[in-house]
């Protein structure tokens, strides 16, 4: 695809590929909303504690976007991609953990 300044630019479908999967991504984010209450019986934790998982998991998606976007590029000159694709599934594994970790 060329736009009017004759320079390569990306494909329609491509961009909307794109746009679904970000929307898709971020409303998972919200799907687990219903899910608070069984989820805080099941894990034994107060409800405030269940709403701070779903606050992690979003700022973990911003924190994500930031570092993929400033770091990766850093981080893999000097581990490899396969290096960060690793990093970046245990940061995403682990980090809604920490918001229903016991405080003491």
């Amino acid at each position: 695809m060329v736009d009017s300044n004759n320079t390569p630019g990306m494909p329609r479908k491509l961009v909307a590929l794109f746009a679904c999967t970000s929307g898709v991504s971020v409303a998972n984010v919200y799907f687990a909303q219903p899910l608070l209450d069984s989820l805080a019986a099941d894990f034994g934790v107060s409800a405030a504690a269940i709403g701070g998982v779903v606050t992690a998991t979003q700022a973990g998606v911003v924190v994500g976007l930031l570092l993929a976007r400033v770091w990766s590029g850093v981080v893999a000159d000097l581990v490899g991609w396969r290096g960060v694709y690793a990093g970046s599934a245990v940061v995403t594994a682990t980090w809604p953990r920490l918001a229903v970790a016991p405080a003491s």
